[in-house]
């Protein structure tokens, strides 16, 4: 081994024309290898070669046959001549594979779908490197790899130009190499084993065809294209005719076909009494009607008493029945191509030319069940509204459940009187969700730093409540968080405990409506609009101080206070004074001044001053729960309970900044359902995110298949015309027109 050296040059000097690279592989049962040469041409029309790279693996301990690893040996070439003509870096013309399995060549010029998996796997990745065009033939006695194949001595290898040169002609011109034969030896068992299916012929139409296929005009089109496979295969056809586009009058003669075989199936009784010369019985649905043959297309048309303008000649229309496949199909695809029309558009159009009994209801139905139409004129739903919540009907004190929104903005001055600087400003208001009280706040800016001065402003003038509702604005949703944050920071065991019973027994529960619904908070939008109702009427278009607006705001909250909680239904001055939320809050309106005449005989005594308070309290509570509570018993709108939404059904988000066929499309992935179980409010995902929704945003298009129910092959009933069904394989097809175009049951050319 001292004296085993091994030329690094690849090439000799002089200006090279081209370059190539060509890789031998070869297997035996104790291993394989492959090995690359760099040819080399010159201007000089010297060719020199040289070993650029070898590789050899032992062969699989597990018993292999020869092919196998000659296909091995194969891949391992393809590999070895992808990593050289990398590392190279030089410009290659061609690159050549060389093998002396006439096995291996017969499978990489076969498709890896008919051989088996072992094969197929290998000789896919071999096409991936190495097209099939580049791989020859060569004899076992000049195929360098034949000797790390099956192993040679230190001392032969070093005297073996086969080795380190390549086979003698690989220095030749090309036209000396030698020539690959063009068929080669197969092995039967690497390919798989192709099936044989034997049609037997029936009687009955192939019906299920026609429920696969949902749109007309492909229907015409395949059927056309098989009768013109028949055509030629009859030799009825001459050789110029044979284009790929279809004819008008081939396309013609398909849809009069089709719509044959359906009369056929659902009119047989008309054809025995036409082909006998036979009327049709009274109580037939078409006796009514000149009903005939079309000598052309052989279907069956009806006439009354009104003619055409033009000829004079009974008008005749095709009749169609909706117990067929193929009309219904027919009518959703006129739907489309009609740009979906309406109900009595669509029915002044197709009674031209067809007549169709009992299609009005079947054009509703296609019409609500079109997803386009529904993008056009569905509605979003209006699911019943739901019970009232228990803390609307539950006493407790004032303000112990809280509803807060915003209004504004309001246009203040400040500075100099000279020179004011105008800002705005907005008014928090608090609603007591049991009493209906109202506590106004002015708010600097719109902000979560001043939301938290105005809760603490409230807080230390009507309590602390236990609940809060408010909708999903942003500074709402800062609040909350920050509140959050608080809350964590004083329950961590670093806190004093001292502070930490103070926090549990002031804890806030927050609860946030859903986005875009504001008709979950319709106690406090009413408070807003009767704010700003009362704020229009007071203030005009010159600003106010801060002050100013303040004092304002609260005598609009005095006149909030003193609105009766119940309806007025007496004129009487005897009768109960009506209730309001002042009571709640002072035992008496805002508004009203307190009595000066006291009688003594009257008077309670001292020692049951506080049982009369008690008293006093109590009759306004039961007053409160016996009038107030049943006027708000009743439903004034969304009375009629919906469908609920259920996971998987497919919806539009109502967008009112977009127009109606630009609204998001979304799928329903969870549902929250209420208290009567009724849903109103979902998740969807829609562009990969998830938003919540009230129903009441949402637009029901298709609506998801329940669990319980098999599936089908065909679409649902009036379902969408551009819902592409299974396939139809070419047997089938051929096997259906055959049956149609036999002369002896239809006598059709």
């Amino acid at each position: 081994m001292t004296n085993f050296p091994i030329p690094r040059k690849l090439l000799s000097t002089g200006q090279v024309v081209s370059l190539q690279l060509h890789g031998f592989s070869d297997a035996s049962t104790k291993a394989y290898g492959a090995v690359i040469y760099l040819r080399a041409v010159y201007n000089n029309l010297n060719i020199t070669t040289r070993i650029v790279m070898a590789k050899s693996r032992v062969a699989p301990v597990k018993a292999m046959t020869i092919p196998r690893l000659e296909l091995t040996a194969a891949l391992l070439l393809a590999r070895l001549i992808k990593t050289v003509a990398i590392d190279l870096n030089i410009p290659i013309s061609n690159c050549y594979a060389w093998t002396d399995s006439s096995i291996v060549l017969s499978w990489l010029h076969h498709s890896p779908q008919t051989l088996k998996t072992y094969q197929a796997n290998r000789v896919t990745a071999i096409s991936d490197i190495l097209k099939k065009s580049q791989w020859r033939h060569v004899r076992t006695q000049d195929n360098p790899a034949d000797l790390p194949s099956r192993g040679i001595l230190p001392s032969h290898l070093i005297k073996s130009d086969l080795w380190w040169y390549g086979p003698s002609w690989l220095s030749s011109s090309p036209d000396k190499w030698p020539v690959t034969p063009l068929q080669f030896k197969d092995s039967g068992d690497c390919f798989k084993s192709q099936p044989i299916s034997n049609v037997q012929p029936s009687r009955t139409a192939p019906w299920k065809f026609w429920e696969e296929v949902s749109d007309f005009d492909r229907m015409v089109r395949i059927v056309a294209y098989c009768r013109r496979f028949i055509a030629f295969c009859r030799r009825q056809t001459e050789t110029g005719t044979k284009t790929i586009n279809l004819s008008t009058s081939e396309l013609s003669s398909s849809r009069k076909l089709i719509l044959h075989l359906s009369q056929q199936k659902t009119y047989p009784e008309v054809f025995n009494c036409l082909s006998a010369g036979k009327s049709l019985p009274k109580q037939h649905p078409l006796a009514k009607f000149d009903v005939s043959l079309d000598p052309n297309s052989n279907l069956i048309i009806v006439s009354g008493r009104v003619r055409s303008i033009a000829s004079q000649a009974p008008r005749c229309q095709v009749v169609l029945s909706l117990t067929s496949t193929i009309t219904t199909t027919f009518i959703k695809t006129l739907h489309m191509t009609w740009n979906h029309p309406g109900t009595s558009t669509m029915l002044s159009l197709l009674i031209n030319n067809y007549y169709v009994p009992k299609v009005r209801r079947f054009l509703k139905q296609l019409s609500r069940q079109c997803v386009i139409c529904q993008k056009a004129y569905a509605l979003p739903t209006a699911q019943r509204m739901g019970c009232l919540p228990t803390d609307r009907t539950t006493p407790a004190p004032p303000f112990d459940r809280t509803g807060i929104d915003f209004a504004g903005p309001f246009l203040i001055t400040r500075g100099n009187p000279r020179k004011p600087t105008r800002i705005k400003t907005y008014a928090c208001i608090f609603v007591c969700l049991v009493t209906r009280a109202v506590h106004l706040e002015l708010c600097c800016e719109l902000s979560s730093e001043a939301f938290l001065a105005c809760l603490r402003r409230f807080v230390g003038r009507r309590g602390c409540p236990s609940h809060i509702y408010t909708d999903n604005g942003t500074n709402f949703i800062g609040a909350k968080n920050e509140l959050e944050e608080v809350q964590q920071l004083t329950s961590s065991q670093q806190s004093q405990q001292l502070i930490n019973n103070f926090t549990n027994q002031h804890q806030l529960q927050w609860h946030l409506t859903p986005p875009r619904t504001p008709h979950f908070g319709g106690l406090w939008e009413a408070g807003v609009k009767s704010m700003k109702l009362l704020l229009r009427k007071c203030l005009d278009s010159r600003p106010l101080r801060y002050d100013e607006l303040e004092t304002i705001l609260v005598e609009v909250e005095a006149t909030l206070n003193s609105r009766p909680a119940e309806p007025c239904l007496s004129t009487d001055p005897d009768s109960a004074d009506l209730i309001t939320p002042g009571h709640f809050l002072i035992g008496r309106p805002l508004l009203a001044l307190p009595s000066t005449h006291v009688d003594e005989t009257d008077k309670p005594q001292l020692l049951k001053r506080w049982a009369y308070l008690r008293r006093l309290t109590s009759d306004i509570w039961q007053k409160w729960q016996a009038s107030y509570l049943q006027s708000i018993n009743t439903r004034a709108k969304w009375r009629k309970e919906k469908r609920n939404f259920t996971i998987g059904d497919i919806v539009l988000i109502k967008d009112k900044t977009l127009k109606d066929r630009s609204w998001p499309l979304a799928r329903v992935i969870d549902v929250h359902p209420g208290q009567d179980n009724i849903v109103r409010v979902v998740d969807l995902r829609a562009n990969n995110n998830v938003y919540r929704r009230s129903v009441n945003q949402l637009v029901l298009l298709i609506e998801a298949p329940s669990p319980t129910a098999m599936p089908s092959l065909t679409a649902p009933p009036g379902g969408c015309p551009g819902v592409t069904r299974r396939k139809i394989t070419l047997n089938g097809l051929l096997y259906m027109v055959l049956w149609a175009q036999c002369p002896t049951c239809h006598h059709l050319s």
